[in-house]
């Protein structure tokens, strides 16, 4: 009898454990307490100071501007940045221009939050305009578990330099750092501006059309090549074999600024416009920097880009 209960006891504690879930989040916890061993060893064998923060990210002032802009959720910061490996081992930075980043909420799962550290948009809450941090990131707030074979060790702790240049708190701030940008821009490429639209694109007509203008519910074709304001492209269809770009005008099948610039068009018309974020795709961009870690995605357009187009309106069929 002593034998049975015995064996019933063994059976009942072998179904208990099977009824008890494993711990998913074991692992990571695990790795995490390491990777905060080894910041830690890191900071102290280098005599760095540093303040830990909820997320696990340690942070060390480098310039400070207590009277500078806070940043709020919503807030668009220009920044400038470089990301290392925690040995020194250069990432990438921002190539050409400073990056426009918009601050959101760092416990919200959004399109940029997928691609970029999440501690960038930490950062920018313990920041103020004029000010330059150093983060140490473990790696749930790094790159994660994204394969980045031979551009960033998977699961990587990752050490961020971020300077914030300004603050722009409203769209109107937004815009008009849209134009100055824009108007810097038409200077370097030795552009002569033609006409300034309603919304602020600037036109550079290249060769004039004939007949009426586009109206909403037209249908037109086009060829176009789209550029970053640093003259980088990130799209076209005018390779050899590529098809036209056909839409209905309003039908909202482009960005409201692409809509624009064609209303202002002719048949046979060539023209180059400077579109500004507002009417391009704002905050719905995806920056995944640096250009490193860019090659493993298929994302060109940063948050909050002016952008430029280059358009030839092939085809106009009035409504």
């Amino acid at each position: 009898m002593k034998k049975l209960l015995l064996l019933f006891a063994f059976f009942a504690a072998v179904a208990q454990s099977c009824d008890e879930p494993e711990d998913p989040y074991a692992e990571q916890r695990d790795l995490l307490e390491k990777q905060d061993f080894k910041i830690s060893q890191h900071l102290e064998e280098n005599n760095i100071t540093a303040v830990k923060d909820d997320y696990g990210i340690y942070r060390v002032a480098l310039e400070e501007n207590p009277e500078g802009e806070e940043i709020a959720f919503g807030d668009v910061a220009l920044v400038n940045y470089t990301i290392s490996q925690l040995d020194g081992t250069l990432i990438g930075e921002n190539e050409v221009e400073s990056m426009r980043l918009g601050y959101l909420d760092p416990n919200q799962n959004n399109i940029q939050q997928r691609y970029l550290p999440t501690a960038l948009f930490v950062a920018l809450g313990h920041m103020r305009e004029g000010e330059t941090y150093r983060f140490y990131v473990p790696f749930n707030t790094a790159y994660g578990n994204f394969d980045l074979t031979g551009v960033v060790p998977n699961q990587s702790i990752i050490v961020i330099e971020m300077e914030v240049e300004e603050v722009y708190q409203t769209k109107e701030e937004l815009f008009a750092a849209d134009l100055a940008a824009i108007d810097s821009a038409v200077v370097a490429r030795e552009d002569t501006v033609t006409d300034t639209l309603s919304t602020g694109i600037r036109k550079v007509l290249l060769e004039e059309g004939e007949g009426e203008m586009v109206d909403a519910n037209d249908v037109v074709s086009v060829e176009y090549t789209g550029y970053l304001l640093n003259g980088k492209e990130f799209d076209s269809n005018t390779s050899a074999g590529d098809p036209l770009f056909e839409f209905v005008v309003g039908a909202g099948k482009t960005i409201p600024g692409f809509e624009t610039a064609v209303k202002s068009m002719k048949k046979g018309e060539k023209a180059v416009f400077y579109i500004p974020s507002t009417q391009a795709y704002g905050s719905d961009g995806v920056f995944i920097g640096p250009e490193l870690v860019r090659s493993k995605f298929n994302a060109a357009i940063p948050p909050h880009s002016p952008l430029i187009f280059e358009i030839e309106l092939v085809e106009l069929v009035k409504k």
